[in-house]
């Protein structure tokens, strides 16, 4: 679905009807206007689809409230290798949410920040 305007309503419907197909093993949308107002049908995606191995939301309108929430699920997901967020805002909290999440999740292999908007001090704090 990826580069297609769709409507939150329209990106919440395709979710729940994906959400009963838990073979699927990859979900590409980028650029579909995603905003926060998808982030529970996400995090209900992705607890149905055990099964997903490659998930990408890059460059939506996801802020990092949403992702807060999303990468609590993403911690915890039993498949998932391959995440895209790129050309996304990532604030302090973004940041720490994230590397929480990776701390959590040892079996993400593959993760894409490419274009994200990232501020260099907040990210060098992290480690401090």
């Amino acid at each position: 679905v990826s580069s297609n305007k769709l409507s939150t309503e329209s990106i919440q419907s395709l979710l729940l009807t994906l959400s009963q197909q838990t073979a699927l093993t990859e979900f590409t949308a980028s650029k579909i206007d995603m905003t926060d107002a998808c982030s529970q049908a996400i995090v209900d995606f992705l607890q149905s689809c055990t099964n997903l191995r490659t998930l990408d939301v890059s460059s939506n309108d996801l802020t990092s409230d949403s992702l807060v929430s999303i990468f609590k699920e993403i911690s915890v997901h039993p498949s998932l290798v391959d995440l895209n967020l790129g050309g996304m805002p990532m604030d302090s909290n973004y940041l720490i949410a994230m590397k929480e999440m990776l701390s959590a999740n040892r079996k993400l292999r593959r993760l894409s920040l490419r274009d994200a908007q990232i501020d260099n001090e907040k990210l060098v704090s992290l480690n401090s």
